[in-house]
């Protein structure tokens, strides 16, 4: 198995849209609103849609696992990924313990048929940067493919919410270790 280090930095800004414990109870008791919510609700309800643990701000792992694989539908190797490249981390920290601002704007409410209501998202300014690992199984998957997806998977993918305006990157540091 090989360990790949990957450092990578925000091109663009980062929007965090994690669902809260509070929106997922209310969808599964039938309790949605069925009106636009207030300025303080948009602002109460903001931080929860962070992805945050003990040490700060972190990307879920499946975020960047599913980003390298579109950029390795542009290699023809999104197969190869889906099944031998795994993230080593679960939780990848931005060594932040808060959002850099916020970013506002209006959008329709799922299904998206609806009127159109103020949404406020936790943002990360463009420079961001993550650290992590990839680990692959298969010896056989050239790392200079793996390398290829990956940049490919920041400048036109990226990761988090609001993609591609948002959350792209560059690869910084890939290398085998």
């Amino acid at each position: 198995m090989r360990r790949i280090h990957v450092v990578i930095e925000g091109v663009a800004p980062l929007l965090f849209n994690r669902m809260s414990l509070k929106v997922q109870e209310d969808i599964k008791s039938g309790h949605t609103k069925g009106r636009a919510p207030t300025k303080k609700e948009i602002v109460d309800d903001t931080d929860d849609k962070l992805y945050q643990n003990g040490q700060g701000l972190y990307a879920p792992a499946k975020w960047l696992k599913a980003s390298l694989q579109k950029g390795g539908g542009l290699t023809k190797n999104s197969q190869w990924i889906e099944g031998v490249v795994f993230p080593e981390e679960k939780e990848i920290l931005f060594h932040k313990k808060a959002p850099d601002g916020y970013h506002e704007d209006w959008v329709r409410r799922p299904p998206k048929t609806g009127t159109l209501v103020p949404t406020r998202w936790p943002m990360l300014k463009t420079g961001w940067k993550l650290t992590f690992n990839w680990n692959v199984t298969d010896e056989t998957l050239p790392l200079a493919a793996l390398k290829q997806a990956q940049m490919a998977s920041g400048l036109r993918y990226g990761i988090g919410d609001g993609r591609p305006e948002f959350g792209r990157f560059r690869v910084v540091e890939f290398k085998e270790k």
